[in-house]
């Protein structure tokens, strides 16, 4: 098979994100440099504008690439990449579903609708063995979502008000963390969130990433 002589994606943003742009005698840069676009020079008017979107899509497209390529993005939703971690039976606490996503770059994820919902649980199924459902009817992942007792109302990981909940039929609502629950295949339609403590272990994790990196 013969090599190709043309650059790869990343070869090609490294050369654009040096390229400097002369209008006027003003002079726009862009480097790309830890997952960020840094700019350099003037790039207010339109000719420069036009060049640095072009620098974010090649960007944009390395980034989801190697996302990809990695695992890092089962799931995709919202210019969002998600991945799930299964580490094994109730062996997952807040705190190490936290170091799991961390240790990705990534956060502990929300869930922003119900299609994005069945997107994730139709995923966990194929990940955790059929013999598992022998003994037990459900399933539970950590997310980065919370829930407020007083207020009845679900949050965010970021703190803002959740659009979108779905309780699964009897799953507690007594405590604060919200774990993501999945059902076997035949009762699949109970999907849903349930609250655990934060101490309390499960399945995995529930991961999220910028599916185009950061971009300024």
């Amino acid at each position: 098979m013969l090599e190709s002589n043309f650059p790869s994606v990343s070869v090609i943003v490294s050369i654009f994100a040096w390229m400097l742009l002369s209008v006027d005698g003003q002079f726009c840069g862009h480097r790309y440099v830890d997952g960020e676009w840094k700019t350099v020079g003037n790039c207010k008017d339109n000719a420069r504008a036009n060049v640095q979107d072009s620098l974010r899509s090649l960007a944009a497209t390395e980034v989801l690439s190697r996302l990809r390529r990695e695992g890092l993005c089962e799931i995709e939703y919202a210019e969002y990449c998600f991945f799930v971690k299964t580490i094994g039976d109730q062996s997952t606490d807040l705190v190490s579903a936290r170091s799991i996503c961390k240790q990705k770059n990534a956060f502990l994820g929300n869930v922003y609708s119900l299609e994005h919902l069945q997107l994730i649980t139709d995923y966990v199924r194929s990940l955790i063995p059929s013999r598992r459902y022998v003994n037990t009817r459900r399933t539970g992942f950590k997310t980065g979502m919370n829930y407020d007792l007083k207020r009845r109302k679900t949050y965010l990981s970021n703190g803002t008000e959740a659009s979108f909940s779905k309780w699964c039929d009897g799953c507690d609502k007594s405590k604060s963390h919200i774990v993501l629950i999945t059902y076997k295949p035949s009762e699949m339609i109970k999907d849903g969130f349930g609250t655990r403590r934060e101490s309390e272990k499960n399945y995995g994790a529930l991961c999220q990433i910028p599916a185009y990196g950061t971009v300024k």
